[in-house]
């Protein structure tokens, strides 16, 4: 397991990163009363520019730097 968890970590990711890349498909088999953050940040983007999608996605985007940073210091230990 020590040996897979880099491939494991860089897999969880991408597929997180990935998810938000999916607001069609997302949109098209959500059900009515379910709300995913690519549906809800689409809702918030299309009223105008608003802080907290700005907010949402640098929270997003410090996280993940901050998880490959750590994967990378745990790669290299």
């Amino acid at each position: 397991l020590p040996s897979l968890m880099p491939g494991i970590v860089s897999a969880a990711l991408l597929a997180f990163t990935i998810s938000f890349d999916d607001y069609v498909i997302t949109s098209m088999v959500a059900g009515v009363d379910s709300e995913t953050l690519p549906m809800v940040l689409y809702a918030i983007a299309r009223r105008g520019a608003n802080p907290v999608v700005n907010a949402i996605s640098t929270v997003i985007v410090f996280g993940l730097g901050l998880l490959i940073i750590v994967s990378e210091r745990l790669r290299k230990a």
